[in-house]
């Protein structure tokens, strides 16, 4: 028999996830992309009722089919039976996401009157604390304004950090007064959504807070056992800190040990991420495979006793899913969690582990108990480098064979970390546009090294109250933490560590991984049909890609990005971006990366270089910079404009962008200048924006205000 017929037939959980998958994936691009989740809501109930409905009549059909009483006729309809089964998983999948979106509640936020009034919420995650700002979301209980409304949804609340700030933890309830803020979207063109990331977390609102508009009326008022848990990693964290005093080793063992991010920098993460070792610092199915292990060794003699069997299975679950709390209930976590739960149950048991329905039968219980996880890309990363080891690793590890155990380690390692790659590349690069060349070299010494670090962590959190041996396993803790991150920024000062600003579309994303689909297809089964199709879709691939190049090299825009306090603006020729950016945002590299680069990418820049140092017609004038551009004449105005006397004409102009929050009256440039638009960039103080707008309305005059969103203009040649 066909070796992936047999494979497909023997994992029935993936025949049933992939429809759900498709189901949900449908949902949220109808709720969050095409339209608003709002404008659902008048139909909720009857959308609800209606797919119901279709479930009810399709478990009809069911029923008729397995009431037939002929083997063959049912055997001969076997296939409107699986038929029906996926199209009742791609409903489900549409109900799940309809049911998981806050909003649909009546009682929403959203469905009030946005007003400034109290309101009191309880904490329902541990705050993020940063230098300046903590973070914490909250579950609205009460709005206070001229009568009392019980109101529901998640707000993010964002405050200084004090030492008022440091009382707020998880099941504080707040009075605050304020005004809930709905998140916005990107201001940028190919700018990370903030916005959209916390919806499809069911938060739709932020509020900063001031000093004075808020305080605590209650403490513990959340569930008993995560405050207990939390209270316990709090504990935890004070005994890693006794040993780690360093401020990027303190960051990585509280990343490995307890996924505890509040101490990660720009720059520790950009070391890891440039050695390909990112993915130890996230809590992931590595640390509890670490941890499984571990238990295994401790617990191995209850094997010895029947009547003990199950009592180990209910300790080694009961504290991987303590773990999983523990460490924040991560996508990857959770996934290893249910893996190792279903392993654990089949082999008191005596049952077969297919990989497959085990990786599929833990999707389907995550994406059932939260099918917004299908957004995450550390949910999407953690199953497909799974998957990739589970069908690459049996494919590399027999090519070379080694009896030195050194050297047996290490080629599994290496054949772990080349199919965990494979599996991620493809996303990894659309997500992140970079790659990290060294990735063998530092997981050949950091996955064993992490290892240490987290047994030994283990250790500081058992031998607490044995003070000499405590000291001991803490001074170890801390000297390999130093050095692993020695090795981390050797690595990453390598020039040739990384190759940055890869662009990948989502079609080519997907395209890729059709190819690698067909590539193993045609390796396990090496019929001519899988090399036709593998062959046709790597045209089709090579045919996408180049007409995008093509499109790259023939790009004129004018773009005035939207960047908070600066001056952002760049003439876009072919492959070349022409910039008049503030000095204070080219230093700001965090800020650069997350306003512009990302577009920039996008477009296939390969070159960027201040104005002043290219071709393009300019002249400085006393109250700025005139700009000539393939025929376009831009003014840039970031000094005051005085009407002296009286002109015998007008400046024609295809845009004036007033920078720099100089006082302006737009009469005045209405005297002086003929332009087809204003354009207010970020540079300016709100206020000054919001009366130049008015000035505006009352003469007539066309305007564009970069704070909404940034000004983009393609131009035609």
């Amino acid at each position: 028999m066909d070796s992936t017929r047999s494979l497909w037939n023997d994992a029935p959980a993936v025949r049933l996830l992939l429809p759900l998958i498709a189901g949900i994936m449908g949902a949220v691009s109808l709720l969050h992309f095409v339209f608003q989740p709002l404008v659902f809501n008048p139909h909720f109930r009857f959308i609800v009722a209606y797919l119901l409905l279709s479930l009810a009549l399709l478990c009809g059909v069911l029923l008729f089919l397995n009431q037939l009483k002929s083997v063959v006729t049912g055997y001969r309809l076997r296939f409107i039976t699986g038929t029906v089964v996926q199209l009742q998983m791609f409903i489900i999948g549409w109900l799940l996401v309809f049911v998981h979106t806050s909003v649909f509640d009546r009682s929403h936020l959203i469905h009030f009157r946005s007003e400034e009034c109290m309101y009191m919420a309880r904490i329902t995650e541990p705050p993020v604390r940063k230098e300046k700002t903590t973070m914490a979301v909250a579950e609205l209980l009460l709005k206070q304004g001229e009568e009392k409304q019980v109101v529901s949804g998640l707000v993010m609340l964002q405050m200084r950090t004090d030492s008022n700030s440091a009382k707020v933890k998880y099941g504080s309830e707040v009075l605050f007064h304020g005004l809930p803020e709905l998140l916005g979207g990107p201001k940028n063109p190919y700018q990370f959504d903030y916005g959209q990331y916390q919806r499809f977390h069911n938060i739709y609102f932020r509020v900063f807070l001031k000093e004075e508009a808020w305080r605590i009326v209650a403490q513990k008022q959340g569930n008993s056992l995560l405050t207990a848990i939390y209270d316990l990693r709090d504990f935890f964290l004070s005994l890693i800190e006794q040993h780690v005093k360093t401020k990027d080793e303190l960051a990585v063992a509280s990343a490995i040990m307890l996924g505890y991010r509040d101490y990660m920098n720009a720059d520790i993460v950009q070391a890891y991420a440039s050695s390909g070792a990112l993915h130890v610092l996230s809590v992931s199915g590595l640390h509890v495979g670490i941890l499984f292990l571990a238990l295994q060794f401790l617990l191995q003699w209850m094997d010895k006793y029947r009547q003990l069997k199950w009592l180990k299975v209910l300790l080694v679950l009961a504290v991987m899913f303590f773990y999983a709390v523990l460490t924040g209930l991560s996508p990857s976590v959770l996934r290893a969690v249910v893996m190792f739960t279903f392993f654990v149950i089949a082999k008191v048991l005596n049952r077969d582990n297919n990989m497959y329905n085990v990786l599929g039968v833990s999707c389907l219980l995550l994406l059932f108990w939260n099918p917004y996880l299908i957004t995450e890309i550390g949910f999407k990363l953690s199953y497909l480098a799974v998957l990739g080891i589970v069908v690459l690793y049996p494919i590399l590890q027999p090519i070379l064979t080694f009896k030195n155990k050194i050297l047996k380690g290490a080629w599994s390692i290496t054949c772990l970390s080349i199919a965990a790659q494979i599996a991620t590349f493809p996303i990894s690069l659309y997500y992140f546009h970079q790659f990290p060349n060294l990735f063998l070299i530092s997981n050949l010494i950091i996955i064993p090294a992490s290892d240490f670090v987290l047994y030994l962590g283990m250790l500081i959190c058992i031998t607490f109250k044995i003070p000499f041996v405590f000291k001991i396993v803490g001074w170890l803790f801390n000297f390999l933490l130093v050095w692993i991150n020695k090795f981390v920024y050797f690595i990453d000062s390598l020039p040739f560590a990384l190759i940055e600003e890869i662009q990948v579309t989502q079609t080519e994303m997907y395209l890729i991984y059709v190819i690698i689909a067909l590539a193993l297809l045609y390796y396990f089964s090496p019929k001519g049909k899988y090399g036709v199709w593998l062959l046709a879709v790597f045209m089709v691939y090579a045919s996408v890609r180049t007409l995008r190049l093509l499109q790259n090299e023939n790009q004129t825009q004018i773009v005035c990005y939207s960047v908070p306090k600066h001056t952002a603006l760049s003439f876009i020729q072919n492959t070349t971006a022409y910039t008049a950016i503030d000095s204070s945002l080219q230093m700001h590299e965090s800020s650069m990366l997350f306003h512009i680069k990302h577009h920039w990418w996008a477009l296939g820049i390969k070159h960027s270089m201040s104005i002043r140092h290219s071709d393009i017609r300019q002249l400085e004038l006393p109250i700025g910079q005139l700009y000539v551009f393939h025929g376009k004449r831009i003014l840039l105005i970031d000094k005051p404009v005085k009407l002296q006397e009286a002109i015998a004409f007008k400046l024609k102009l295809d845009a004036i962008i007033l920078s720099g929050n100089q006082r302006q009256r737009m009469a005045v440039l209405h005297h002086l200048f003929d332009t087809k638009q204003y354009i207010f960039d970020t540079s300016n103080k709100n206020w000054r924006v919001k009366k130049w707008k008015a000035e505006c309305d009352a003469m007539h005059l066309p305007y564009f205000d970069v704070a909404q969103y940034a000004y983009v203009e393609h131009l035609k040649l």
